[in-house]
């Protein structure tokens, strides 16, 4: 007995130096290896639900123009009806708490250059039918935003304006933009600092013409600065925008009217 245990313990030899840093090289090597592959899968799963998320939002903008004949800014598309005898929706989370007269419509029939020049409708002009009926009749949520903005400026409780400035972000921490024909929507949409966003006027509706600067779509589109995060022109090098294309541009041939 005595002799077949000292055999075993002969038999348990420690493991060399050697051994040991050939083992660590192996895991080193596959680290290497299965690192930027598994990264790289990232990167690909955060472009394709970049990708969904461009056509659920421009989809719900679809929605949105059927039901009450205006695109709305993206930020809006959640919005529920206030509950007349406020006992159910809470105020913060309805369109009535949007700053109406800074919410600006968006007339899918109308030239995007002529409603640049000649002006919008906001949800303050409720001496039009039209609009007077949006507001009363409001159908949403028409999104439900997976990942959306909070200010910076908030501390403690969330204010009022931090819901209705509510904009969907993308996987990689922008928001999404609203683009049209002319270029992109909002007084102050080519802000990238989210620090600087605590403001109405990111998102709100306004079209510009901004002739030649990220005017690349035929017809409206909502579009993630793709993962460098920065306003890219197609063609160049590095462009790697995401958008989706929806609705129709009435200076356009009717080939292109419809949703892709």
């Amino acid at each position: 007995m005595k002799t077949a245990m000292h055999r075993f313990r002969r038999d348990r030899r420690a493991v060399t130096l050697t051994e040991l840093l050939v083992v660590i090289a192996i895991i080193g090597l596959l680290a290497t290896i299965a690192i930027p592959v598994y990264l790289n899968k990232m990167e690909l799963a955060r472009v394709r639900t970049a990708q969904l998320e461009c056509k659920e939002i421009a989809l719900a903008e679809e929605q949105c123009a059927i039901l009450h004949g205006f695109y709305v800014p993206i930020q809006v598309l959640d919005d529920v009806r206030e509950d007349p005898g406020g006992a159910s929706i809470p105020v913060a989370d309805s369109l009535l708490n949007e700053s109406m007269s800074n919410v600006y419509l968006i007339d899918p029939t109308i030239r995007a250059s002529d409603q640049a020049t000649f002006g919008q409708l906001t949800l303050a002009d409720q001496m039009f039918p039209r609009v007077q009926e949006l507001v009363l009749t409001w159908q949403g949520p028409f999104l439900n935003a997976q990942r959306t903005y909070r200010s910076p400026l908030s501390v403690g409780t969330i204010r009022n304006t931090d819901v209705r400035r509510d904009y969907p972000l993308d996987p990689w921490g922008q928001p999404y933009r609203f683009f049209s024909p002319v270029g992109v929507i909002g007084t102050t949409a080519f802000e990238v600092n989210l620090n600087n966003m605590d403001t109405d006027s990111f998102s709100d509706g306004r079209i510009f013409v901004r002739s030649g600067v990220l005017d690349p779509y035929d017809r409206y589109a909502i579009g993630s600065l793709g993962p460098n995060q920065v306003f890219d022109q197609p063609g160049t090098l590095g462009y790697d925008d995401i958008h989706y294309e929806f609705g129709f541009n009435p200076d356009v041939t009717a080939w292109l009217r419809f949703i892709r």
